[in-house]
């Protein structure tokens, strides 16, 4: 053995050294010769022989991604290694190679190795001692056994080679070992090479020379398949199931007998927080497909728990944040001790430059109607008002205020013009509950060169010119100057905020109306798809289209009935689900009800507090929902069918209510929902949150025209009335996770469950006698002859099409109640019911989180099952899915496929797992155990 690993040695540190001759720079180490190229050869030829024939195999890329940040931390060690160039779903080019699960010894590998390791070796600086340098990267000296402390070399190359050496492969191999002599020779031949142009003073000579040290022991098979002894099970076992570079401590404890790899093994799995259980995240995230709820996209936020901005009640997309002064800072709700703490709060200005001013000492009750919006301008003296939307009835309020700023000369008749007279048709909206004669748009009076003032006939006017822009809102009560309390949604936090435009943003409901865009097109301004429930602008200036008073009408800012809304035998209307905060017959004259005391926005930049803590939580326990259900199962050792079935969430209050709203803004909490005002949010640890809480929502909670015509709860017409089902229990299978990656054809989605789960094609299970009967008679629809009739040759058992749509078309037909009645005619009209693209559209991605009353009733594997609950079910009493477990296991435990050899010891451990409990640790422990894991390679 040790003959074989010298010629393994030194034939592939020949090949490193032709092969890995250049440097970052591009500088030339050695010259290739045609020894080398022969040695290259016969190093490839060799690995390929060794291959098969013993346990030694190639790193995968998660693993390779573990090795690397330990060994180059500077460059490595702070990134995500779900990314990394080596990563199964994110690698490109000849990286993919690494990256697979079968990761046989071949040329591409070398490829994409020798080109990874060249230019981590090239950007990697030698420190001025080995002392110097991190524990375990590539030139620390932190890695000697204990009892060789007194045994260090002092010869410069044979040093520098057991350094290098000893931090990549994890093996203390002695001074004379022949490993070392021609990594020594190797690190004196490049330190005697200097090609032309290259310096040639002492630090760049021995620069070179450990760039080619690093170079060939990176490239060499004892890094990439490893080091034949007792020492072998243990390194693959830390760095492919427990994530981590073993220390040498550790490898010195296993040696001598202080300790197994199974005692190991055991202490990572009894603490949720080890490697081991990253691990198996990642196996489940390469074996089931597995999407993030919250995935990058356009909108990507800075949050380190998620890189998407998200609230689940929307909000207002077209906001700029620009910095803001403590005064300003407390306007919006930001105490002194979080803006010192929080420098980077942010106010909300809706358009380039306009804030929306209030004195935050004055509190003030709220008042949503508007008689009045000023803009001014301030022409670095004075402010000056700039123009107006006027009340017919308050006129003279306009006038007045031009009367303080000196101008006299105001003429309603000359200086404004009704909406339904203006000369631009850009804000001529028929809104409901608003007469266009009642208002007008006033141009006011500036000390400009430009003399004359503003026309009222083009809104653009309305932001000319001026380095500083602001809005003032008056309602009968007075100027909404001030500033009122209102309770943030999910800790029910108190905050002061603007009564001018951002508590209208923040808490009140806004109910565009449904007939479609009611803008001209000849302005780019105001609403480019109303009936969504928030405002969507354009690319001018919003803040005008804000403050039209009959926009700013249409937000409610009552409270709702929780008795109306709850009932479902009758139609639910827009006034009970969003109630006017007024009276709307007397809109001047007094008379306030009741107005809406919750803020339901949360931005990114106001994420402080219990309510930033709650929000970043959410996104959290919505981003990492498989893994923490995984993780629960696996750490509590409970029955690993839960993955698959569970009828529980792991996560906090906030995932709770997310689920329980479907998803949805709503105008208040779903039933049987209290938050707990009194709860830690900087709480990390999750706990079960049993779906059964999850009370049926009143489909009356979401009303017709939130989302205009994209009515969202499925199945549920406007206005029909109902329970809205809470989601499936059926573990991962009913996640937004597993489910999204999927396009919307059940074929599709149906072939993802014999592929993922049961590690074959649609024809891995074959029914016969009374299984096949069910499975045929849920392959036609019955109440639909013509369709059934060009089924014919799906059902004709003779056909090449029957060994696959035997299993597909009932398994589609469980899972969605409309597949039969549509996949001849229209497969993508077939996808409905449970398997309806799920939910929320955030930033171009489905966030998932409705799901339909409609069940489908089908077969699956010789059983007929109704409903994701019935087929997670029928899938974890499988001997399929138990197979394909203990495969999937087997890959990520032994880096490699099973082969024909493996098949006793497999059948034996899938034994074991179905009948001890279905025990995933035992499922590990028991393949590391085996001597095919622990026997010498």
């Amino acid at each position: 053995m040790l003959e074989l690993r010298h010629r393994l040695s030194t034939a592939t540190l020949l090949v490193a050294t032709a092969l890995s001759a250049t440097s970052q720079t591009g500088c030339s180490l050695v010259k290739r010769s045609g020894a080398q190229e022969s040695a290259l050869a016969s190093a490839h030829k060799l690995a390929l022989q060794m291959d098969p024939k013993s346990n030694l195999t190639r790193f995968s890329g998660r693993a390779l991604q573990v090795r690397l940040s330990q060994l180059f931390p500077a460059q490595l060690g702070t990134g995500n290694l779900d990314i990394g160039p080596f990563s199964h779903e994110y690698s490109t080019g000849a990286n993919q190679a690494i990256a697979q699960v079968n990761r046989p010894v071949n040329a591409l590998e070398q490829v994409a190795l020798k080109s990874n390791n060249t230019f981590y070796c090239g950007r990697e600086s030698v420190p001025t001692s080995y002392s110097a340098a991190p524990q375990g990267s590539i030139y620390s000296d932190k890695i000697w056994f204990s009892n060789e402390l007194a045994t260090l070399p002092t010869d410069e190359a044979v040093l520098a080679a057991m350094v290098v050496s000893r931090n990549v492969w994890l093996e203390p191999l002695p001074s004379d070992a022949p490993e070392i002599v021609e990594l020594a020779g190797l690190y004196l031949a490049i330190l005697k090479t200097v090609e032309n142009g290259e310096s040639q003073t002492a630090t760049a000579k021995r620069q070179r020379a450990h760039q080619a040290l690093c170079i060939a022991s990176l490239s060499s098979a004892q890094f990439s398949l490893g080091i034949p002894g007792p020492r072998d099970a243990m390194r693959r076992m830390m760095i492919e199931v427990g994530s981590r570079v073993p220390t040498f401590v550790e490898l010195e404890a296993v040696t001598h007998g202080k300790k197994t790899v199974l005692q190991f093994l055991d202490e990572m799995q009894k603490d949720p927080k080890s490697g081991y259980y990253t691990a198996i995240n990642q196996w489940h995230n390469d074996w089931l497909g597995l999407r993030q709820f919250l995935p990058n996209s356009i909108w990507a936020g800075t949050n380190p728990d998620n890189t998407v901005t998200f609230d689940p009640r929307g909000g207002h997309p077209n906001l700029t944040w620009t910095p803001m002064s403590l005064t300003g800072a407390k306007q919006y709700g930001v105490t002194e001790a979080e803006h010192l703490a929080y420098p980077r709060i942010y106010p909300a200005h809706d358009g380039p430059s306009v804030p929306y001013t209030c004195d935050v000492n004055q509190l003030q009750t709220f008042d949503p109607r508007t008689t009045m919006v000023v803009y001014e301008r301030n022409n670095g003296t004075v402010w000056q008002a700039s123009g107006a939307f006027v009340h017919k009835d308050r006129l003279q309020d306009y006038a007045n205020i031009l009367n303080a700023y000196g101008v006299n000369d105001f003429s309603a008749a000359a200086d404004c013009k009704l909406f339904s007279e203006a000369a631009s048709p850009d804000h001529r909206f028929a809104l409901e509950g608003t007469q266009l004669q009642d208002y007008y748009r006033c141009r006011g009076r500036i000390s400009t060169t430009q003399g004359a003032g503003l026309s009222p006939g083009n809104m653009s006017d309305y932001r000319s010119g001026g380095p500083e822009l602001r809005m003032r809102r008056f309602s009968p009560s007075g100027e909404q100057g001030g500033v009122s309390v209102v309770k943030t949604w999910y800790a029910q936090e108190p905050r002061l905020v603007c009564n001018s435009f951002p508590r209208i943003m923040f808490t009140c409901a806004y109910r565009p109306p449904s007939f479609g865009s009611f803008v001209s097109p000849s302005d780019y301004t105001d609403f480019g798809f109303p009936g969504i429930g928030l405002l969507s602008v354009g690319t001018y200036w919003s803040t005008t289209s804000m403050g039209h008073p009959g926009v700013l009408n249409q937000f409610r800012c009552g409270k709702s009935d929780p008795a109306s809304l709850a009932r479902i035998d009758q139609p639910l209307n827009e006034e009970q689900g969003y109630p006017w905060g007024y009276d709307r017959t007397n809109y001047l004259g007094s008379g306030l009800s009741q107005l809406n005391d919750t803020m339901t926005l949360a931005l990114a930049s106001f994420e402080i507090n219990n309510e930033g803590a709650a929000i970043k939580r959410l996104r959290k326990d919505l981003k990492q929902e498989p893994y923490r259900l995984i993780d629960y199962v696996v750490a509590n050792n409970r029955s690993y069918k839960e993955v698959f079935s569970a009828d529980y969430l792991v996560g906090h209050e906030e995932l709770e209510l997310f689920y329980r709203a479907q998803g949805q803004a709503l105008p208040l909490y779903p039933p049987g929902f209290t938050p707990d005002v009194t709860a830690d949010r900087t709480v990390e640890n999750p706990a079960p949150v049993p779906i059964s809480r999850f009370q049926g929502l009143p489909s009356h909670y979401v009303p017709n025209n939130l989302y205009g015509n994209n009515y969202l709860i499925r199945g549920f017409p406007p206005n029909a009335g109902g329970i809205i089902p809470p989601r499936p229990k059926a573990g991962v299978l009913s996640m937004p996770a597993f489910v999204s990656p999927v396009g919307g054809k059940m074929r599709t989605i149906a072939s993802r469950y014999f592929a993922r789960l049961l590690c074959g094609d649609p024809s891995v299970f074959v029914p016969e006698g009374a299984q096949k009967r069910i499975h045929v008679r849920h392959m036609l629809d019955v109440n639909n002859p013509e369709t059934s009739r060009t089924a014919a040759e799906h059902i004709n058992g003779k056909s090449e099409c029957f060994t696959c749509h035997v299993n597909l078309d009932p398994l589609g037909a469980a899972l969605s109640s409309t597949f039969l009645a549509n996949v001849q005619i229209n497969e993508g009209l077939g996808a409905t019911g449970e398997m309806n693209y799920l939910g929320v559209w955030q930033g171009g991605n489905w966030l998932g989180a409705i799901w339909s009353p409609s069940k489908g009733t089908g077969a699956f594997l010789g059983a007929e099952v109704t409903g994701v609950e019935g087929v997670a079910r029928q899938l974890v009493s499988s001997d399929l899915w138990a197979k394909c477990v203990v495969s999937k296991t087997f890959e990520n435990v032994f880096g490699r496929v099973q082969t024909l050899s493996d098949v006793e010891s497999s059948n034996a451990w899938q034994k074991k797992f179905q009948t001890q409990g279905y025990n995933y640790n035992r499922l590990v422990r028991d393949m590391v155990s085996s001597s095919l894991y622990q026997g010498a390679n």
